[in-house]
């Protein structure tokens, strides 16, 4: 067992050097000010770079098909401001150089692991907050959009909690695309975080 435990540490450890060395190769000479976190098949952050050419957006998400869908999608609309990797949101965050700093991050219809138990499992928690508030200026924004009523309380509160960010009840959600989980879903709440 501590040998099978020892192996899952060390491809953990190769796993984030290879993003960390993507993330350096990628982000060398354009940072990216954008993110966003559970990309899908691309859709949102494609128009969303296509709208804005002098932006480098990066969007991460753990399913390769969907990356594939993604990077199908940069390629046709030959978007050289366009990044997709493959990684999970802190993992990503932790891979960045420490000079790397974000404006924007979307977080659309992330998994709200409803059972009390996964609570933890969830990507908005306050490390993760002040992960993100380690690579953003002052006035950079969070973008949060939720389906699920529980989950959207659960980030307002966490955001009220922490050091680093407060809900903009007066800002303005700053580009709108119809994701593939808005067509399926309808109804969401969306909320706005800035870094203060």
């Amino acid at each position: 067992m501590k040998e099978e435990h020892r192996a899952v540490i060390e491809r953990d450890r190769h796993r984030r050097e290879l993003l960390a060395g993507t993330c350096r190769a990628l982000f060398l000479q354009h940072n990216p000010e954008v993110l966003e976190i559970g990309c899908g098949h691309g859709h949102f952050l494609a128009a969303y770079a296509a709208a804005h050419p002098t932006q480098c957006c990066a969007g991460i998400d753990l399913i390769t098909k969907r990356l594939q869908k993604s990077d199908r999608k940069r390629e046709k609309r030959d978007l050289n401001n366009l990044h997709f990797l493959k990684a999970e949101g802190r993992e990503f965050i932790d891979a960045l150089d420490p000079t790397i700093r974000l404006n924007r991050i979307f977080i659309l219809f992330p998994d709200p692991w409803p059972k009390k138990r996964h609570h933890k499992r969830r990507l908005i928690q306050e490390d993760f907050l002040s992960a993100l508030g380690a690579h953003t200026s002052l006035g950079a924004n969070i973008y949060f959009r939720t389906d699920f009523q529980p989950y959207y309380e659960w980030t307002s509160e966490k955001i009220e909690c922490s050091p680093d960010w407060a809900l903009d009840e007066k800002g303005c959600w700053p580009f709108e695309e119809e994701s593939y989980f808005e067509q399926i879903l309808g109804e969401y709440q969306s909320l706005i975080a800035r870094r203060i």
